[in-house]
């Protein structure tokens, strides 16, 4: 996958690290993706929700792992993608 198809979700994770001191957590991200939400246009969550479900659903090289050891204070991609459904649902509301 290239780097710049999940742009939006390295936006969000980069937020994320600039917000939060912590491994993403459920109770964290569900948080996180309602202010992230109100903060930017729907153009841009709806982005996002594509990007998360690539990310669900796509075998991913290197960058997506970087993203993660990066703004995700080191999260696996199999422990976030356990967290992407509830964000959806929170990204969507």
């Amino acid at each position: 996958m290239d780097k710049k198809e999940i742009i939006t979700f390295e936006h969000f994770m980069a937020m994320y690290y600039c917000n939060n001191n912590e491994k993403p957590t459920q109770g964290i991200l569900e948080k996180y993706s309602s202010f992230y939400r109100s903060m930017e246009d729907q153009e841009v969550v709806d982005e996002l929700l594509i990007d998360l479900a690539l990310i669900k659903t796509e075998i991913f090289d290197n960058e997506l792992n970087d993203i993660l050891k990066r703004y995700g204070f080191g999260i696996s991609i199999n422990e976030f993608r356990l967290l992407i459904d509830p964000m959806l649902s929170v990204l969507k509301e």
